[in-house]
């Protein structure tokens, strides 16, 4: 079932935008295919990208406290998660929301040509 879900998943986000929606989607793209797919998908676009980086003892306390995931999943993942992506900005999580928003909002004001999503469309 994974693989149809994030195929619609993916397939879902131009039509949505396409209506003329903003969106703000969070995403752990996992695999070489699907950040190819995405920038397919979301080419005509403007894409400001985010990664989002958390200490791995942070990511641990999380996935203990949730009680709802695979206790090792964020081990596994942390070397190699943000491996695929090029981003516009890059945040810390274990900083406060509303920095992180500030952050954010100030620098999509004063964001660069081409965007980290078209410099990655290049290599893919």
């Amino acid at each position: 079932m994974r693989p149809a879900f994030f195929q619609g998943f993916h397939s879902a986000l131009p039509a949505i935008a396409g209506a003329g929606n903003n969106l703000l989607v969070e995403h752990i793209i996992e695999t070489r295919a699907w950040m190819k797919a995405l920038l397919g998908l979301l080419r005509p676009f403007d894409v400001y990208f985010v990664g989002i980086h958390c200490p791995l003892d942070e990511l641990e306390r999380r996935e203990r406290s949730r009680g709802d995931r695979r206790i090792g999943d964020a081990r596994n993942d942390f070397d190699t998660i943000h491996e695929l992506a090029v981003y516009d900005l890059e945040l810390d999580s274990t900083k406060s929301a509303e920095i992180n928003a500030a952050t954010l909002i100030a620098s999509w004001k004063q964001r660069a040509s081409p965007s980290a999503f078209k410099r990655m469309e290049a290599v893919h």
